[in-house]
Order: C-alpha cells, then sequence, then structure tokens
C-alpha cells in the first residue's frame, strides 16, 4: 500500500510531516515561508480507480475539504494540534 508522503504540494500549500502512527498524523501547512496552520487528521486508504497509475489498489489519502470537521482539523498552533492529535 502507497502511504502518504512526508512533503506534499497541495492547493498552493506545502506540507510537512510533523508526526505519525499508523492511524492518525500531523502536518505543517506553510505558504512558502510562513507556517499557515497544522493539519491534524485520521489517516484514510483508498481504492484507487480505473484509469489511474496502479488501479485497484489500496493506498493512504491525504484529507479532502469534505473531510475537516468530521476526521480532519486545522489548527492554528503547534500546541493547539497537538493537543487535538492526543484526543483521536
Amino acid at each position: 500500500m502507497k502511504t502518504i508522503e512526508k512533503n506534499i504540494r497541495k492547493n498552493g500549500f506545502d506540507y510537512r510531516l510533523v508526526e505519525r502512527t499508523q492511524t492518525k498524523a500531523i502536518y505543517e501547512q506553510t505558504d512558502g515561508a510562513d507556517v499557515v496552520a497544522y493539519e491534524v487528521f485520521i489517516v484514510h486508504t483508498a481504492i484507487a480507480p480505473a484509469g489511474w497509475p496502479n488501479a485497484g489498489e489500496e493506498f493512504e489519502r491525504f484529507p479532502g475539504n469534505e473531510d475537516f470537521g468530521k476526521t480532519a482539523w486545522s489548527c492554528s498552533s503547534l500546541c493547539k494540534a497537538k493537543h487535538r492529535y492526543s484526543k483521536i
């Protein structure tokens, strides 16, 4: 199974892995220079659809907009992110 990369670029932001277990993660979100937020989320898996590379294979996915407030949260500080992380 393909795991989420340690460094990701998505929606104009850079994300860097801060902390991770098999089921949850914290990523630091930056705008290229400054820290904007910390993303805390439950790691979910999906199956690559037909037409994608490795179609039919399971992979971990970074949360989408629809996940926030349910299984993903944006925190304004690392302290708040670690607190949320400890609660999930």
